[in-house]
């Protein structure tokens, strides 16, 4: 899962056409084959300020191949380029068998 937070440096935000943008030209030709994009309200604390933001969660189930890493990696970095981001928040966890 990658946290996406939609909150610009410049107090401003990522709009939801931007963000879908975003899904079309980097997350889906990287993931053909499907994804789930949630929306989220993302809370921290640093020190004793706290923050609260809109943010997308992006889950993609996938085998635990390293070409997938690069491109999940390739999302990371190409999200925090083009919106001017620190980070993307990356949760890796192993999935239950699925049966068809």
């Amino acid at each position: 899962m990658l946290f996406f937070g939609l909150s610009r440096p410049d107090g401003s935000f990522i709009s939801d056409a931007d963000f879908d943008s975003f899904i079309e030209t980097e997350i889906t030709p990287r993931f053909p084959d499907g994804f789930t994009v949630l929306r989220g309200d993302g809370h921290w604390r640093e020190g004793a300020k706290e923050y609260r933001e809109p943010s997308r969660i992006l889950w993609i189930i996938h085998n635990d191949e390293p070409e997938l890493d690069v491109k999940i990696e390739q999302i990371r970095s190409g999200y925090c380029q083009q919106f001017h981001q620190t980070s993307v928040l990356r949760m890796d966890q192993p999935a239950a068998k699925i049966l068809y």
